[in-house]
């Protein structure tokens, strides 16, 4: 039997890696029948999907996602304390009277402090991105916009408006809800948005033969016109993984979808999806979602 609060560790730090935007992570899968690897079936099923779709430079979410967005309101005075807010996110106990910086990061209260000093020489509404520490410890990055005010309560001194992105996967509808964080990535190989633009179009090429078997990286990068280094590093920093693993995932995650919206036989799903037989098939699958292909069926 598997160590249960081990196992919860590493539910939790797979949860923090997805908020950073590494969907390349996996949980191990055990032999155990447990509700927590069902639980970690999900969500490596989850990561899968979110790698596939999830473009992590421009931070957009894909136009097959439920976007949805939630404000959270503070009006502080002029020491920071908290005076009235509709913030509700894992607290056990209210915010009003404390200070609004106990309940960020180390970097977003000195990040904070700043924008705050600036504000009082530029009366104007001022943004930035803070880290919310919630009472489970977890960070949550919110974007935030702060402007001076002057309102009813005679010590309001700041509104401060806090927002949270969440987007919802179709297919994970009614299953599991799941919410995406979308920082920008700060890039080393892609220097231009020319190289930017040529690494999408590998992309949708990939993606587009990823039922046939993938040509050498040599032909990708002399079809693209650059260097094989620059193929596996540039690909690898936007899209977060190797052309290989992309082009094995972008096989399993159709797979999986005509799994779940298809009545199709498993072994013409194999062929569908461009593998050389079956067991292949159920040995990639397996390896990548922690589920045979059979018991995937069995639990629609």
């Amino acid at each position: 039997m598997v160590n249960i609060d081990a196992r919860a560790e590493e539910i939790k730090n797979m949860i923090l890696k997805m908020g950073a935007g590494n969907f390349s992570y996996r949980i191990p899968r055990s032999a155990d029948n447990t509700e927590t690897e069902s639980i970690i079936a999900l969500l490596n099923m989850l990561a899968q999907e979110f790698e596939v779709a999830y473009n992590p430079l421009f931070g957009i979410p894909p136009t097959t996602m439920i976007t949805r967005v939630q404000h959270y309101f503070f009006i502080l005075d002029d020491q920071n304390g908290v005076l009235q807010t509709n913030f509700n996110i894992d607290t056990d106990s209210p915010l009003e009277k404390q200070n609004f910086l106990n309940i960020l990061s180390s970097t977003s209260q000195a990040a904070f402090k700043k924008l705050v000093k600036t504000l009082k020489k530029k009366d104007k509404t001022l943004h930035t991105q803070l880290e919310v520490l919630s009472d489970k410890k977890l960070v949550l990055p919110l974007n935030c916009s702060v402007v001076q005010i002057e309102g009813s309560h005679p010590a309001a001194k700041f509104l401060v408006m806090l927002s949270h992105i969440q987007t919802l996967n179709p297919l994970l509808i009614g299953k599991l809800p799941v919410k995406r964080e979308y920082p920008m990535l700060k890039l080393k190989v892609l220097k231009s948005s020319q190289d930017i633009k040529k690494f999408r179009d590998i992309e949708v090429y990939i993606r587009k033969h990823s039922n046939e078997p993938l040509v050498s990286l040599k032909d990708i990068a002399s079809k693209f016109n650059i260097n094989e280094y620059k193929l596996k590093k540039g690909f690898k920093e936007l899209y977060q993984t190797s052309v290989f693993k992309y082009h094995l995932r972008s096989r399993l995650t159709h797979a999986l979808q005509l799994i779940i919206n298809t009545t199709d036989r498993l072994s013409a799903i194999s062929q569908k999806t461009g593998f050389k037989n079956y067991v292949h098939f159920a040995q990639a699958f397996k390896k990548e979602f922690g589920v045979s292909p059979s018991h995937h069926r069995k639990q629609k």
